[in-house]
Formats: C-alpha cells, sequence, structure tokens
C-alpha cells in the first residue's frame, strides 16, 4: 500500500491515470462499434502504422504525436476507401501496413542512433512521457468522442446492423465510417504514448467483446463497454503502481481476465 499512496502523491502519476481513463472510455465507445462492423482489426493495423510514424517523426525531428496523428488518420480514411471499392480486402490492407511499418520503425530507429529502449517504448509505450498537452488532448478527444456519438447515435446504430438499409434511408454511411475511423486514428495515437503500440489495440477490443457476451441491446452495450473500459483501465494501473509493473501490460491483463470471467458467467447462464 506504501507504493500505492507513493504513486498518488506522484503528479506525473495522477495525470497518466487522467489521460488513460479518458482514452480508455473513447476507446470503450469506439471499440464496440468496430467490432459490431467488423473492423476490429483496424485498430491493431493502426497502431503499427503509428509505430512507423513516430519513428519516421524522430528520424526527421518533427512533432511526433502531430506527425503520427496526420498519417493514422490518413491510413485509416485509405484503408476503408480501398476495402469498400474492393481494390484491396481489408484484412490484406490491415495486414500490408502492419509488416510494413514495424519495418519501417525498426531500420528508421537503427539509422537515427536510436537504441532498442527507444524502439521498445514505441511498442509498449512510457508513462513517464506524458505531458499537460497530452492531458488536454485526451480530454479534448473525450469531448468530441461522446458528443459524437450522442449527436448520431441512431445513424450509427442503422450502420452498425444494416448498412444497405441505413443507405436506402439516405444516410451517409461512407461520411460516419470515415468519422468513426477519424475518431479511432486519434484514440490509438493518444493511447500509444502510454500504453504502446502492440497493446493499444486491446484496450478497444477487449471491452467491446467482454460486453457482446453479457448485453444484447445496442445502448446498454455502448455504455457497459465505456464503464468496462475505464473499470480495467484503473485498475491495471492500480495492480501497476502495487507491484511495480509496466502499466500496459497491467491493464491489458487486467482486461483479459475480466473478458475471462464474462466468458464464464455466460457459460453459466447456458447452463
Amino acid at each position: 500500500m506504501e507504493g500505492l499512496s507513493q504513486s498518488f502523491s506522484d503528479p506525473l502519476f495522477c495525470r497518466s491515470l487522467a489521460a488513460g481513463a479518458l482514452i480508455a472510455v473513447c476507446a470503450g465507445l469506439i471499440g464496440i462499434n468496430l467490432v459490431l462492423r467488423h473492423y476490429a482489426m483496424l485498430s491493431d493495423g493502426l497502431t503499427h502504422v503509428g509505430i512507423g510514424a513516430m519513428s519516421v517523426a524522430v528520424f526527421l525531428h518533427w512533432a511526433p504525436i502531430w506527425f503520427t496523428m496526420v498519417v493514422c488518420v490518413v491510413a485509416a480514411i485509405l484503408l476503408l476507401r480501398l476495402s469498400e471499392r474492393g481494390v484491396i480486402r481489408s484484412d490484406s490492407g490491415i495486414a500490408l501496413m502492419t509488416a510494413s511499418a514495424l519495418a519501417i520503425a525498426l531500420v528508421l530507429t537503427q539509422f537515427s542512433g536510436g537504441s532498442e529502449d527507444q524502439f521498445e517504448d514505441f511498442l509498449f509505450g512510457d508513462m513517464l512521457s506524458l505531458s499537460s498537452l497530452d492531458l488536454a488532448l485526451a480530454a479534448l478527444l473525450c469531448l468530441c468522442v461522446i458528443a459524437t456519438f450522442l449527436l448520431c447515435y441512431r445513424k450509427f446504430l442503422s450502420i452498425t446492423f444494416d448498412a444497405t438499409f441505413a443507405r436506402a434511408c439516405g444516410i451517409k454511411v461512407g461520411r460516419y465510417n470515415t468519422l468513426l475511423a477519424v475518431l479511432a486514428a486519434v484514440t490509438v495515437v493518444l493511447g500509444m504514448r502510454l500504453l504502446g503500440g502492440l497493446l493499444m489495440s486491446a484496450v478497444i477490443i477487449f471491452p467491446a467483446l467482454a460486453g457482446m457476451q453479457l448485453i444484447h441491446n445496442y445502448k446498454v452495450l455502448t455504455i457497459f463497454t465505456a464503464l468496462y473500459a475505464l473499470a480495467c483501465f484503473v485498475g491495471g494501473m492500480l495492480v501497476s503502481a502495487l507491484l511495480g509493473l509496466s502499466c500496459g501490460a497491467c491493464v491489458v491483463l487486467v482486461n483479459l481476465v475480466c473478458l475471462l470471467a464474462c466468458f464464464a458467467i455466460k457459460h453459466l447462464r447456458q447452463v
């Protein structure tokens, strides 16, 4: 408990906890829509693109967060457009992005004289890298995501379960898919700073998978995934502070344990 009290007295830990909690809520809201639309692997592809983009920014001495955000947004929109037009399957495009981005990241890190520790920061996150700007951006993102879902709830509902019917009703499906992809890209970039590229996609996908085991109402499911993501993030941070372990790994493991518990509850209901 002493380690926990010391962590809460550390301004950097409190800033990371606040920023991460806001990002977790965004991840939960976005994740359920990605999973239900079979775009779950988009988040994984974007995290790897983000790793590559951060390496390019460091190599060129550009601002990493802004450059990475622009690259991920462009990659998300491009992948959606190519997939919708049948140029390339979404899973093939994501696999292509993932492998290419990691290769670019590793090569540029070595060319720039970066150490393996720097490359690991891209992969697994670094709580010490968070700034007040990151917290402000996380708060702004959270407001934008919540406002988007409140304003576009019915349209997202229609598109998620029957895109053809939504188009027939005059809903611009491509436009709302693009909006979701942009929000996902920004969420991934901000979350990578704390959790890392390899772990951020789990925070987006796990809450949705857990909620789908227990709930079948879209509105309740959306609220549940946001709260689930928030609770698991806070729980993971507390475990990290108590045991002195990586915060990203602890957050994902707490998500995993809770997901397995949801599977168990679903099984017990069916017995």
